[in-house]
């Protein structure tokens, strides 16, 4: 694809604002979605895995990497075992993250009863006409 002649002021602004440390996930998603639209790719690529290089403990510009990598046409199974290795990290993180389902209940929280399919049949709610 062709290379565009004039920088776009822009693009060059989120492309600052995503590599602060601790940048909204809704930059980044900003950006990428400014870059795919644009069809820049390669521009895309090579930002995104620069991020991902300086920040290797964020899942988001691993994956978008792996995107622009898949969308760039440059060695896909290598994007391909990004995504995968972008998707298999944040499910961990969110695992380990996230508490026990077997947890004891709370003091001072009351537990709340599981609903009934009695309760929602149509033979238990009367209809007035």
């Amino acid at each position: 694809m062709s290379q565009q002649i004039i920088k776009d002021h822009n693009i060059e602004a989120l492309k600052v604002a995503a590599g602060w440390p601790g940048a909204d996930r809704a930059t980044l998603v900003t950006l990428a979605t400014v870059l795919a639209a644009t069809g820049a790719d390669h521009d895309g690529l090579s930002y995104f895995e620069a991020l991902a290089a300086s920040q290797p403990d964020q899942v988001l510009p691993l994956a978008l990497a792996g995107y622009f990598q898949v969308r760039a046409g440059e060695d896909i199974p290598a994007g391909l075992a990004r995504l995968d290795d972008a998707a298999t990290s944040d499910r961990r993180s969110t695992i380990a993250a996230s508490p026990s389902r077997r947890s004891r209940p709370r003091p001072g929280v009351p537990s709340r009863p599981s609903p009934t399919w009695s309760s929602c049949s149509p033979s238990a709610t009367s209809f007035r006409a």
